[in-house]
């Protein structure tokens, strides 16, 4: 095949990178100009409108990338699959947008700032245009993320020049909307040049709905989680712990977002090697996936956990120190969340196993919303972080046995104990620095220099196999 994996999760890995940083960089900035007044406003209103970007696509966006990766050798069938998810796709967009706006201009409540929501309703509606599942299941990686560091790019210009005030908040939210939609808008153009086709005849919709609602319950169930969490929350604690919370999770979901894309172009492929029956495939594929993942993995959350004092004062002020703790909580989610959608979002869909992905996430968010209860009014958003860690992990381990129906989960120990030895002799190099070097962004940049250099000097003196693997070709 003429796209490796390799190059596919180095593709994806840039795609999601951009779509992590963009956020911090913009909410860092919008900070510093709206102040917390601003910033909130429209944190507010994108919570609110969240909630129906979640639903309106029905499911597609991992269900589509794992029908367009069945049919991609079969043109007529693709072009069929194409069109009736497309088709789905803006009559779902239509209602929940035409709900959503329905709610804006007649609940009481909204009315103050109106405006603001209606704009970040466009959210809502430009999903009718948002048809990356398409691009994904083609494993067009590659076009996906010139695409996005084109438009992220023109966001950030557009949020430096066009944010200069605190009463700017509004501008702040279109041009956040704009960093996103602006893709979706993009794809269409490109749609015939990437052997997309849209019929109207011949076409079955409802075939689809099934599965495609189970994916739909999934995904809310899995957003639900940071949604109430920061509703919670807000009933529970005052406005700053909100403040505490979301940072600290937009950093460290950023950090999950970019290592979790090394696994991210695995479900095109999976999906591929399943419709050919060729199991042993689907097996090595995810080993593979699971020690690049690991070897990811083990460094940045043991890393992010010993340099959050710094990384806090650094990014967000010294009014932000309650955030350390929460960060440092918050920093085991890249084990959880990073694992949960390996096995989760990309074995167990690509197998079929909608519904036990439903129940591991149903079974999370039950878990989370009750310990949320007990813990948030006692340890505010250090409570919330707890609660994410622990559901998390719950849906974690639920995923990896029922992944274990579908695969031979065999990874290569010899390079897990070599990554797992060079993550404790970082943490000593760290510390022992520490004990030195004064906290400061001088002693942030050390560590993170030192403990680099550490992990990845001892992986090649031990000799890792997976550094001697030139690519992930399978």
């Amino acid at each position: 095949m003429k796209n490796t994996l390799v190059k596919n999760s180095v593709f994806n890995i840039l795609y999601n990178l951009l779509n992590a940083v963009f956020p911090l960089i913009s909410v860092i900035y919008a900070s510093h100009v709206l102040l917390d007044t601003g910033v909130g406003k429209v944190d507010s209103a994108q919570n609110m409108a969240q909630y129906f970007v979640i639903l309106a696509p029905l499911g597609i966006t991992n269900y589509g990338i794992r029908e367009i990766a069945r049919a991609r050798n079969d043109k007529e069938q693709k072009d069929k699959i194409f069109s009736e998810l497309f088709l789905l796709n803006a009559i779902s967009t239509l209602c929940f947008g035409g709900i959503y706006y329905i709610l804006i201009f007649t609940i009481h409540g909204f009315e103050r700032e109106q405006r603001l929501y209606v704009i970040t309703g466009l959210m809502v509606l430009c999903n009718f245009v948002n048809v990356d599942w398409y691009y994904k299941g083609m494993e067009q990686f590659r076009y996906i993320a010139t695409r996005n560091v084109a438009v992220k790019c023109i966001a950030l210009s557009l949020l430096l020049g066009g944010v200069k005030r605190e009463g700017d908040y509004e501008i702040y939210a279109l041009i956040s909307i704009l960093a996103t939609t602006g893709n979706y808008f993009v794809n269409v153009l490109n749609l015939k040049k990437y052997g997309a086709v849209l019929k109207l005849r011949n076409i079955a919709l409802t075939k689809h709905l099934r599965s495609m609602l189970v994916f739909s319950a999934t995904t809310f169930a899995i957003e639900l989680y940071a949604l109430l969490d920061v509703t919670m929350i807000s009933i529970f604690c005052k406005p700053e712990n909100v403040a505490y919370y979301n940072n600290a999770m937009k950093l460290v979901r950023s950090m999950i977002v970019i290592i979790a894309a090394s696994g991210g172009a695995l479900l095109p492929r999976l999906s591929l090697y399943y419709e050919k029956g060729e199991y042993e495939k689907c097996s090595e594929v995810a080993n593979r996936v699971f020690e690049v993942m690991y070897v990811m993995f083990i460094p940045c959350g043991i890393g992010l956990f010993l340099v959050s004092e710094d990384l806090v004062r650094l990014l967000f002020g010294d009014s932000f120190i309650p955030c350390i703790v929460t960060m440092k909580i918050a920093s085991l989610l890249i084990y959880t969340l990073g694992f949960s959608n390996l096995f989760g979002t990309q074995i167990l869909l690509t197998f079929g196993g909608e519904l036990k992905t439903l129940l591991c996430t149903i079974m999370g968010a039950v878990s989370n919303i009750c310990m949320n209860l007990v813990l948030i009014p006692r340890y505010q958003q250090n409570g919330a972080a707890v609660a994410s860690v622990v559901s998390e992990g719950l849906v974690t381990l639920m995923t990896i046995v029922f992944s274990y129906q579908y695969i031979h989960f065999a990874p290569n120990k010899k390079i897990l104990y070599i990554a797992t030895a060079a993550a404790v002799l970082m943490v000593i190099a760290i510390i022992c620095l520490n004990l030195y070097v004064a906290a400061g962004i001088k002693r942030l940049f050390l560590d993170i220099l030192v403990g680099g250099l550490v992990y990845i000097g001892v992986n090649i003196v031990f000799r890792n196999p997976l550094i001697k693997k030139k690519s992930l070709q399978v």
